[in-house]
């Protein structure tokens, strides 16, 4: 059986070692730094949609996510893991 090479073209950007590609990855991505987030009594309050008041969405939550370990949020629905997710990526 011989062995099959892909031409350039057919080539992703990572195999042919394109400059294009290190240039354009965003620093984040790098695998050499490791984040850790930590968090300590966070809270997330939001306005009623009509102005009649305000609600806690988060109250007082603590934690910390360790570079190199999977972490999961679970959570029964409407108990507020979308809006720690989005509090804690700068969204909300």
């Amino acid at each position: 059986m011989a062995c099959e090479t892909k031409s350039p073209r057919q080539m992703n950007c990572e195999e042919r070692g394109d400059p294009a590609l290190r240039q354009s990855r965003p620093s984040f991505l790098s695998p050499k730094k490791n984040v850790s987030i930590t968090f300590t009594n966070l809270s997330y309050t939001v306005r009623s949609k009509f102005g009649r008041g305000s609600r806690t969405i988060l109250q007082d939550i603590n934690g910390h996510l360790s570079p190199g370990e999977l972490t999961a949020i679970m959570g029964p629905s409407g108990c507020g893991k979308s809006s720690l997710m989005n509090v804690l990526a700068g969204y909300a």
